[in-house]
């Protein structure tokens, strides 16, 4: 949709219709700093101080950061910016497709492009005046990101990978599911070597992201991840696994502002990955799970919605849509893609069985819960702090208190590192009922440091 970028110092009571409009629709009026963000910049442009818009000024007029803190805020206001974008393409593509008035915001800067809707008569006229959208080259984008990797650091991780043991379950893999991973790595062949040493590595590295709550896993994950993106920048796979892993690394991060930096970055290569393949399952699986962590959950539904529906039904790409079900407090996504019956596709050790038991306990089905995990535990399967924590909250809230007392005390003794009651906050955070049932069972043993 191309537009003829002109000066409108002297047309404010227009494009203050035309925002009040924008504000009421459903992408906005829940988002009520996108508002301020969007009525910010506008307003700049408009008294003309366009040129002057920078992300430390944006923290301090928008967010009400101090001069001194708004350099740590910026990494913030590079990820409000990428909602804003998203949140105006939907709005033009939807509700707004009939505004006489197009509001942008390029990547690489804050500064808004005001446009008039163009028609044919105007194209005629005007054709040199058209602009068009700045955009970040992949090319460039994967230059930034070889800086991160290292051939040494990745073949010492999967030296790691290949001693690790996993508590998940393993999915066989049908001729049909062999003849096409084949198939692919021939494609690949074909183009080179490195490409295929490419999606073996990233492949490897995304069977190691469950468990998840073990940060050195992850920082190996994140490393074999970007050393798949130096082989082959053209392949999304390094570039999904990254964005799923930075956004757990986000989403466990204690510290505020190191969470909105590893969030940009994981924007940024799932971005990356959608643009190299709009159609691959993980790609879209991996963007839903960032939007998830960054509280735009109707956008993450959407997502994840789309990646179920492209095949294959990758069982790890289902296991990333189940998680996004968790964070954004949809039981029954969670459900429908974990469900043990439901076939998958891929090789690997894969996390449905747990996902499930959580989607359970957020149904209120704590007896399916509590065996699902027990299940697990008879199967030799190694329980882990979070296994335990939400063992003993489905005991709780069944009146088997004993029960549940004695798995908080194992998850004590056996993790004391584990930190319990902040990752129930952070993966319940959209559904309070649940956070307050699993908080409720954790309290039952206080902790001792």
């Amino acid at each position: 949709m191309n537009g003829h970028e002109t000066d409108f110092s002297h047309c404010s009571e227009e494009l203050s219709e035309a925002l009040k409009r924008m504000y009421e629709t459903e992408a906005f009026s829940n988002s009520p700093r996108l508002q301020d963000f969007l009525s910010f910049v506008v307003t700049e442009v408009i008294e003309g101080r366009g040129e002057d818009i920078k992300g430390k000024s944006i923290a301090v007029q928008v967010y009400q950061r101090e001069i001194d803190e708004a350099g740590n805020a910026q990494n913030l206001v590079s990820v409000e910016a990428r909602r804003l974008r998203r949140a105006l393409e939907e709005y033009y593509a939807n509700e707004g497709r009939d505004e006489q008035l197009i509001i942008r915001l390029d990547t690489g800067g804050y500064k808004p492009r005001i446009e008039r809707r163009s028609t044919p008569e105007a194209d005629a006229k005007s054709e040199n005046e058209l602009e068009t959208r700045d955009a970040t080259p992949i090319a460039k984008r994967t230059r930034d990101w070889r800086l991160y990797a290292g051939v040494g650091v990745a073949f010492a991780a999967l030296l790691v990978i290949a001693v690790v043991s996993f508590s998940y379950q393993r999915t066989d893999v049908t001729p049909a599911v062999v003849l096409n991973e084949n198939a692919r790595l021939a494609a690949l062949r074909e183009r080179s070597f490195k490409s295929v040493q490419s999606a073996n590595i990233a492949d490897q590295a995304r069977g190691q992201f469950f468990p998840l709550f073990d940060p050195a896993r992850q920082q190996i994950n994140l490393k074999m991840f970007r050393h798949a993106i130096e082989l082959d920048p053209q392949l999304p796979d390094g570039y999904a696994g990254s964005a799923q892993v930075l956004a757990l690394l986000s989403l466990l991060s204690p510290e505020p502002d190191l969470r909105a930096e590893l969030l940009d970055q994981a924007f940024v290569a799932a971005e990356t990955a959608i643009e190299i393949a709009p159609a691959d399952g993980w790609s879209n699986a991996a963007m839903g799970l960032v939007l998830a962590v960054s509280g735009d959950n109707a956008a993450a539904v959407r997502r994840s919605k789309i990646a179920e529906s492209l095949p294959p039904q990758n069982g790890h790409s289902l296991d990333l849509i189940g998680l996004t079900g968790i964070l954004v407090g949809d039981a029954e996504l969670a459900a429908q893609v974990s469900d043990p019956t439901r076939p998958r596709t891929g090789s690997g050790r894969f996390a449905y069985s747990n996902i499930w038991g959580v989607s359970q306990l957020m149904l209120g089905n704590y007896r399916e819960t509590a065996d699902t995990y027990a299940k697990a535990a008879n199967n030799g399967a190694p329980v882990s702090g979070p296994t335990l924590m939400l063992m003993a909250t489905a005991l709780n809230e069944m009146g088997e208190t004993e029960g549940a007392i004695a798995a908080v005390k194992e998850m004590r003794d056996t993790w004391p590192e584990f930190r319990a009651q902040a990752v129930a906050t952070r993966f319940f955070n959209s559904d309070p009922g649940t956070m307050d049932k699993v908080i409720r069972a954790i309290q039952l043993v206080p902790a001792t440091n």
